[in-house]
């Protein structure tokens, strides 16, 4: 790596000051680490947790592994306990799920532990120096000067306080922008910050009664509980409790530490609640082998940075630890600057050094990318302590309706602060596969608009179902018509039956409007396709909304359905026609019968098969990120894309007397094409709506990152192109066959060069 003539100082070396030299180090960048303890990894009685956007950063500076070393074994159960200790719901084996979908799973482990790791990571230990607390800082001409309390005094490039919520460089930095840019910190960041929980946190050995290697959140009643089975027969505990009222000021009211007595009082007033059926909190505490009291602010800064001093993790950032964020953000933060400073670095001619106008932009670039999501991060943390301890009524009716979301409802929370994590682009990825892509590993940057995609689509989806059913009187496709139908027919709305039916047990449509098939098949039988097809539309828009579209959890279809559809849907056309060959429907009533009948037959066939196949092969929960749906899902769209261009091809583009069919099927006079495309009837309204819809859909994977401009741009074509030559059903096919290869894509570990 380059070397680069650059020195930057670090105040703080614990977390984030140890991860930020060693991210500098390993991309030539030198620095200066002045730790205001006397050892480098002192015992505070502290735990921290790594999530997968986190662990993906310490990969890249070869730190994972030895964090990782530190576990007995990776976590697994996720319980979620009621105020009396009784489960409301389990994950199982939620470790190994993170593992499968973020490359990552979830690391707890002591403080101490995660921070000697960084420590002997360190190439240039020499560069830590400890026993050197920060009492002054004094910008320089191109630099900066701290001196600290022992009187030394240190110079470097630029200056980054890691020094923890209660920040010295913080208070300094505040004190030069009010003598030399009056105006430049606003006073709310000192005096109004919000305290509404005080939290006791400890470690505690010999524990009997808690699952091993488990996770448990205890709700309570303006307090709750976070509980993990560590390693070494550790257990890492937080007890979270509702101030009587919310504290203001970093310098006024909330307090920056508390007495034993206070501590023990604490303890003494929840000995009894419980945590498990067999734990209580009493159990925890007369085991711990340390446990500390302390208030939780909860702010970002507005302004991060003045001159040549920025701040970073909670010096800048302070979460609630209930989500366990902070100290993973404080990662992303210090990736985010890292970045800036050698982009900046690599931008200034050489034989210069940076400007203060260079540095400012640096930072303020750092800022401008952490602040927004970090914002939403910390409100996050804040409204989920709120719920946990069922502050309000609402908050307690929204507590007790978690465990109706399932794994998935629980994993979705997850995943909102894990794929969007930023990391280190100019450093190597180690090859972990995953499931699902970080947003920086989609083939294009998502583009966001969802309200505004939404808005439009919906407008145009309910104005063509109101046309469809106010302005057309012909409906051809449907029993109402009162005159039978042409077998190419069936054929030709094969693709409706096939990837109507999928998208019903698509994860991403669970509980959704579109996972009743069976309703809308019908309906398209009594009123015709024409109607129920923009309606069918509009609802599946509105469930494209949700979060899991965007994902690649919410593709997977269970394999018993992949590989059982088409079967399905032919044995749904054919029964019809058995039975009236054999007699057992008469006739005359076989048109209305098969296609009354047809809906019900495809639903039904595809769920039985798909019981006995389960019952055969029981699923297990993993195997969704195996992917072996995808190609038995795309011959299904495959097939149906040929049987609907032929069918489209016959009745559109091929002479009535080419046809044949009296001689095919006596009880099905062709129909005539200029029927179907006659002013009166909704054949082409169903045309348009299917074609909209299929460029609204190749729309959203480009919006959401999943298709490239250029892919977009094709499929968007070939929709166009497609729908004359093979009609509205066959693009529909072709589009669904490209969406789900799109869509099912490996994961680039690499990432894009944006």
């Amino acid at each position: 790596m380059e070397k680069h003539d650059f020195k930057v100082l670090i105040v703080g070396g614990s977390i984030a000051g140890l991860v930020l030299a060693n991210m500098l180090e390993q991309v030539g960048i030198d620095f200066l680490v002045l730790e205001a303890y006397p050892e480098i990894a002192p015992q505070v009685g502290a735990s921290i947790g790594f999530f997968p956007n986190g662990c993906r950063i310490l990969d890249q500076i070869g730190c994972y592994d030895g964090v990782r070393g530190k576990l007995d074994q990776e976590s697994k159960d996720l319980f979620y306990n009621s105020q009396q200790g009784i489960p409301l719901s389990l994950i199982p084996f939620a470790g190994q799920h993170f593992v499968e979908r973020h490359g990552y799973g979830i690391i707890f482990i002591d403080r101490q532990m995660a921070i000697e790791v960084f420590y002997e990571k360190l190439k240039g230990k020499s560069k830590v120096l400890v026993d050197k607390r920060v009492v002054s800082v004094t910008p320089l001409a191109n630099g900066v000067q701290v001196v600290t309390k022992d009187g030394s005094t240190y110079t470097g490039d630029i200056l980054v306080g890691a020094d923890g919520v209660h920040s010295t460089i913080r208070q300094e930095m505040w004190r030069l922008g009010d003598e030399l840019s009056p105006g430049r910190f606003p006073k709310s960041d000192r005096t109004d910050v919000p305290c509404d929980y005080h939290c006791m946190f400890g470690i505690s050995k010999g524990v009997v009664g808690l699952t091993e290697s488990s996770t448990q959140t205890v709700l309570g009643h303006n307090n709750s509980y976070l509980v993990i089975d560590g390693p070494g027969s550790r257990t890492y505990w937080f007890l979270f409790v509702k101030n009587e009222r919310t504290l203001r000021g970093m310098e006024n009211e909330i307090p920056q530490s508390f007495t034993e007595e206070q501590k023990k009082a604490l303890a003494e007033k929840h000995w009894n609640d419980p945590v498990t059926p067999k734990v209580t909190f009493g159990d925890l505490y007369k085991n711990h082998t340390s446990a500390v009291l302390t208030a939780i602010p909860e702010f970002v800064n507005t302004e991060w940075h003045f001159g040549r001093t920025i701040i970073t993790g909670d010096a800048v950032h302070k979460f609630n630890p209930i989500s366990g964020q902070g100290g993973n953000n404080a990662l992303e933060t210090a990736a985010t600057l890292t970045t800036e400073i050698l982009n900046m670095l690599k931008a200034v001619p050489a034989g210069q050094r940076p400007s203060d106008a260079d540095v400012t932009a640096a930072f303020q670039r750092t800022q401008d990318c952490r602040r927004a999501p970090v914002t939403v991060a910390v409100d996050i943390s804040h409204q989920q302590q709120s719920i946990f301890a069922c502050e309000t009524p609402l908050f307690g009716f929204l507590a007790r309706v978690i465990p109706f979301l399932g794994a998935e409802g629980t994993f979705e929370k997850f995943a909102d602060a894990a794929l969007p994590a930023r990391r280190l682009p100019m450093l190597p990825m180690p090859k972990r596969p995953r499931f699902e892509p970080y947003h920086d590993e989609l083939p294009s940057k998502p583009l966001g608009g969802l309200a505004f995609s939404l808005l439009i689509a919906t407008g145009i989806f309910a104005s063509l179902f109101y046309i469809a059913l106010n302005g057309t009187q012909k409906t051809l496709f449907a029993l109402s018509n009162g005159v039978p139908p042409d077998p190419l027919q069936y054929i030709y709305l094969f693709p409706i039956f096939v990837i109507w039916t999928l998208e019903s047990y698509r994860n991403a449509n669970a509980f959704s409007f579109v996972s009743l098939p069976i309703v809308f098949g019908i309906a398209s039988q009594l009123v015709g396709i024409g109607k129920v097809a923009p309606l069918y539309f509009l609802l599946s828009v509105l469930g494209n909304a949700r979060i899991m579209y965007t994902r690649a959890i919410g593709r997977p279809v269970p394999i018993s359905v992949a590989h059982t559809i088409l079967p399905a849907v032919f044995l749904g056309y054919a029964v019809p026609l058995v039975l009236t060959r054999a007699g057992i429907v008469d006739n005359a009533a076989s048109t209305s019968f098969s296609r009354a009948a047809l809906p019900i037959l495809v639903a039904f066939h595809t769920y039985a098969a798909k019981r006995l196949l389960d019952l055969w092969n029981p699923p297990d929960a993993f195997d969704m990120y195996k992917k072996a749906d995808v190609r038995p899902l795309r011959d299904a769209y495959r097939v149906s894309f040929l049987l609907a261009t032929g069918a489209h091809i016959a009745l559109f583009l091929l002479p009535q007397s080419a046809l044949g069919l009296d001689g095919l099927w006596k009880t099905a006079p062709s129909f005539l094409w200029e029927q179907l495309l006659a002013t009166d009837s909704d054949f082409p309204l169903f045309a348009l709506a299917t074609a909209l819809f299929c460029l609204h859909s190749v729309y959203e994977l480009r919006r959401t990152g999943w298709a490239t401009t250029g892919q977009a741009l094709g499929a968007a074509a070939a929709v166009v192109g497609g729908l004359p030559l093979v009609g509205p059903t066959a693009v529909y096919a072709a589009v669904w066959y490209w969406r789900e290869g799109v869509w099912s894509q490996e994961v680039d570990l690499q990432g894009r060069k944006d």
